[in-house]
């Protein structure tokens, strides 16, 4: 008899449907649940998952099945907001800690993830998407954390008046204060953050001042001596 054969979109409209109805969902984590409480069946699992992981047809199979997946920004954006939720538990977030803790003791595996890392790192695309993840993953970290030279601008702007807009987003990038009035974009140049940042500094600027924003940079030294207001008032004026 011969096998169906069942097309990329097909197999994802067939999945989002399943998932889709709680009822099968809820036998399908209750039967993943029940398969990894015990040990023998989740050592059979996890054999089995090495093996089809070795075939690389199998591998180049599961990507294509990724790749049109994630090509639905639909699907993208609940994976985004699952990954958001899952993130903001506590508990999650020690459980997943302890997981990676105890997956790197294992020197095989340690092995296996640094050889995988240096021959990534001669990748010249993977670098820059790297480059791009921890950036976001720091800004990320910074507006859970305002630095006291952020708080230092919000008060003189609320002293002087000025109506603005904390961690705006401008096309790719995070402002740190957004004036809508004056399409004026304040950063906040920390001493530690902006060690370095000279040419990508200029980028970004020069990616605002495309887009018809006005730059103003306040370096960490100026704002703690008391100059920020006295540059924030010249600009402000000169944008009428």
């Amino acid at each position: 008899m011969a096998t169906k054969k069942i097309t990329l979109e097909k197999q994802s409209a067939l999945m989002r449907k399943r998932w889709a109805t709680p009822e099968w969902r809820e036998r399908r984590i209750a039967a993943l649940r029940k398969r990894f409480e015990d040990p023998e069946s989740k050592i059979k699992a996890t054999a089995h998952h090495c093996k089809r992981s070795a075939d690389p047809t199998y591998r180049a199979k599961q990507a294509a099945i990724t790749r049109h997946w994630w090509a639905d920004p639909s699907n993208r954006a609940k994976r985004t907001l699952a990954a958001q939720i899952r993130s903001a538990n506590p508990e999650w977030r020690k459980m997943m800690s302890a997981a990676v803790r105890k997956q790197w003791k294992d020197p095989v595996y340690r092995t296996k993830m640094e050889a995988a890392i240096r021959l990534l790192s001669k990748s010249p695309a993977w670098r820059e998407q790297n480059k791009q993840i921890v950036r976001r993953a720091q800004e990320a970290a910074r507006r859970a954390r305002p630095s006291s030279i952020e708080q230092i601008v919000w008060s003189v702007l609320d002293k002087l008046q000025i109506q603005y807009i904390r961690e705006h987003r401008i096309g790719r990038y995070l402002a740190d204060i957004y004036v809508p009035s004056k399409s004026l974009v304040i950063e906040c140049d920390g001493r530690h953050w902006h060690a370095g940042r000279v040419a990508e500094d200029a980028k970004r600027d020069a990616y605002m001042h495309a887009r018809g924003y006005n730059v103003l940079r306040l370096p960490e030294q100026d704002i703690r001596k008391g100059f920020a207001e006295e540059r924030i008032k010249r600009v402000v004026s000169q944008r009428r």
